[in-house]
């Protein structure tokens, strides 16, 4: 309950600025409606990532004999070029 309290405090001060900035006023119903999609949206994530909780932890696993596993990394670092990491 607090949860959906506060995510229609954030949207009215959502509304609020679009009212100062784009002169657009929008309607209390609407406000209302936009902060239960939001919180429709949070809670659905909530539920699924509880589920995921439940779920077995990915581990490595050794790849089959003959066979070799690689992971990769680049990154680019503004004014020293491009970094590049491999292991094998």
């Amino acid at each position: 309950m607090l949860e959906q309290f506060v995510v229609l405090l954030w949207m009215m001060g959502n509304e609020r600025n679009n009212q100062l900035v784009n002169r657009k006023k929008a309607e209390e119903w609407e406000i209302v409606g936009k902060a239960l999609a939001y919180w429709e949206e949070y809670a659905s994530y909530h539920r699924q990532e509880e589920h995921m909780r439940g779920a077995e932890a990915i581990t490595w696993k050794r790849p089959p004999i003959g066979w070799v596993k690689v992971n990769v990394d680049a990154t680019v670092i503004a004014g020293q070029g491009t970094r590049f990491g491999m292991v094998l």
